[in-house]
């Protein structure tokens, strides 16, 4: 796409290995470099941000038990999960 600006990130990132750069595909694989192209046409005048970013909430407040333990749920295994 011509928003591409050849940092390789896409590369490294694809979990099946199904993105190269077109100077490194093979013969056989040149074909797709042209159906690439024409799924991303060009188009007149400038496109807008393809993400943006969400507002930002105010986080909730919460009032502490007065008795009993503190009960905590951590959901999900990834860093943040790690080092609650």
């Amino acid at each position: 796409p011509v928003a591409c600006v050849d940092c390789g990130a896409c590369v490294s990132a694809c979990p099946v290995g199904a993105i190269a750069a077109d100077s490194k595909l093979t013969p056989d694989q040149l074909p797709f470099v042209e159906l690439n192209a024409a799924f991303y046409p060009k188009r007149e005048g400038k496109l807008p941000p393809t993400s943006k970013l969400a507002p930002v909430q105010d986080a909730p407040i919460v009032h502490p038990r007065r008795s009993g333990p503190l009960t905590v749920a951590i959901v999900g295994s990834g860093p943040a999960a790690m080092y609650a």
